[in-house]
């Protein structure tokens, strides 16, 4: 997904419809719009707009659970990597999530997602 394409998502309500997709009880939607999104959220306005829409996060959390495709994973982790983002992921449970996700993947996931954990916990400390 190229900068200019997930800018242009980011812009134009995209985001709003990638969450409507990956909200979808059909399979195939919820994986496109995971595989759309986790490729979109490198762009940090696609972030912001997914913190504004209503229940994106809350979504992208409980999925990570939930489903056997690794994207919701993905877009996890590059939320959490903002600061502001990452107190948005602690109140929608993504402490617990993270927690799941430093015992599952790759030691460099692992690695990556005990320091997004000591980050969240810093940065809701104050």
């Amino acid at each position: 997904c190229s900068s200019d394409l997930q800018q242009r998502i980011a812009e134009n309500d995209g985001v709003k419809l990638l969450v409507h997709m990956a909200n979808q009880d059909d399979k195939d939607l919820q994986y496109i719009g995971h595989y759309a999104m986790s490729q979109t959220l490198i762009n940090w306005r696609a972030r912001v707009k997914l913190l504004k829409e209503r229940n994106g996060i809350k979504l992208v959390v409980s999925h990570v659970l939930e489903k056997a495709y690794e994207f919701p994973r993905f877009s996890m982790l590059r939320l959490a990597e903002d600061a502001d983002m990452r107190v948005a992921l602690a109140k929608a449970g993504g402490v617990q999530t993270l927690l799941f996700l430093s015992h599952v993947g790759s030691d460099e996931v692992k690695l990556k997602t005990a320091w997004l954990i000591s980050e969240i916990a810093a940065t809701t400390k104050s």
